[in-house]
């Protein structure tokens, strides 16, 4: 397992790079989703999975909107290979309200913005 240069001196802290799709059976003091969910097909599924591993507290990024409707875009890059036979990303803004209500549902105590 690898410590990051900020933490070496720390016996107790421990980083680990995992793949939300496939996450490990472990579990987790804390996860950091960072700067993700917004670019995959929806959140649902990852959520669970995270929420499922995760004992503590999670920190996430994502663009969220304080009205009551997601905005659900994908992107084709042409200019990629990929991108001529189908999507290459997404770029979603979730709506807050709806959100919060999901989270809290999966166990999620308090959801702070």
């Amino acid at each position: 397992m690898k410590k990051e240069k900020i933490c070496q001196s720390k016996s107790n802290i421990l980083f680990e790079n995992e793949d939300a799709h496939n996450i490990s059976k472990k579990s987790f003091d804390i996860s950091i989703n960072w700067r993700t969910l917004s670019w995959l097909p929806y959140y649902n599924q990852i959520l669970k999975k995270i929420i499922t591993v995760t004992k503590e507290h999670i920190f996430l990024s994502s663009l969220f909107y304080h009205g009551d409707i997601d905005f659900i875009t994908q992107i084709r890059e042409f200019k990629i290979e990929t991108g001529k036979n189908h999507f290459n990303d997404y770029y979603n803004v979730y709506t807050l309200p709806e959100f919060k209500k999901f989270v809290k549902r999966l166990g999620a105590k308090k959801v702070e913005v």
